[in-house]
């Protein structure tokens, strides 16, 4: 028969493997004790050697002993995680890697007015925690990652001012806490998503001169708390008189573009073939 103090031995022991196993099992970003995680640490180690970042205007810090990431230039960090990354006007030359996935807690990332170049990593779509996506002021290309529509965080998506191509996205008619949306000045084409009308808490929605074609959704409309709806320098068409009055009541004054009949036909080509 166990002693007193036996039985006390056995309830401590048992205690303290089920502190072990739960402790273990804590992926909240304070369980990191020596500075960031190694998914961390990769993420920015590949996006400084595929951004020619011995170039860049400021790399203090960085490619530094591991531990010390949070202090390396444009890192902010929450217990030792990296959840803001701001290098904009940082001379950023390259694509950005898909090891950026790495970057499990990150909720800022502001790469705008550089050189990058590439297509969008679909990668991006699984930094959920996200809250600022900034990559506008750059030379990015290809089309937009489908998948960006499951950041159900993001607050501001930035990508004006690049070379993207393709349609927008209807996914992206999924970010409800969406406030600024700006796609303006790429080279994107097809029609104006329906479903961006779901985003009630749009204050801005920027996709001038592009390339859209067709008419624009009267349920643009129910975007009642908007602020700014810049659609401008498209080819598209309006043929309701209130919506063409609301349109403008949000500041779309500017004209459509001058060579509609001409990518009005592409856009016609590509579907025709398409079918």
């Amino acid at each position: 028969m166990l002693t007193p103090k036996a039985k006390l031995f056995m309830v401590l022991a048992a205690c303290a493997v089920l502190f072990f196993i739960f402790s273990g099992a804590d992926d909240s970003p304070s369980s990191s004790s020596s500075g960031p995680s190694g998914s961390d640490r990769t993420a920015l180690m590949a996006l400084y050697k595929s951004t020619n970042g011995d170039n860049w205007k400021n790399n203090s810090g960085w490619m530094g002993p591991k531990g010390t990431e949070c202090t390396w230039h444009g890192i902010m960090c929450i217990n030792k995680r990296v959840t803001i990354l701001a290098l904009r006007f940082n001379n950023l030359k390259g694509n950005i890697p898909p090891e950026i996935e790495g970057l499990h807690y990150i909720t800022n990332l502001q790469l705008s007015n550089n050189a990058l170049t590439g297509p969008l990593p679909a990668e991006l779509g699984n930094l959920t925690k996200l809250k600022d996506l900034s990559l506008s002021f750059n030379t990015i290309d290809g089309d937009i990652p489908a998948n960006l529509g499951g950041l159900k965080n993001l607050t501001v998506l930035s990508l004006n001012m690049n070379k993207l191509t393709g349609p927008i996205p209807s996914e992206l008619g999924d970010l409800s806490k969406l406030t600024s949306l700006t796609l303006a000045k790429n080279q994107l084409t097809g029609p104006l998503p329906i479903e961006l009308a779901k985003l009630k808490n749009l204050k801005l929605l920027g996709i001038s001169n592009n390339e859209l074609t067709g008419l624009v959704p009267r349920e643009m409309m129910e975007l009642t708390d908007i602020d700014y709806l810049y659609i401008y320098k498209n080819c598209l068409r309006v043929d309701d008189p209130e919506l063409s009055a609301f349109l403008t009541k949000k500041g779309n004054k500017g004209r459509q573009r001058r060579d509609c009949a001409d990518i009005i036909a592409a856009a016609k080509a590509v579907e025709k073939a398409n079918n």
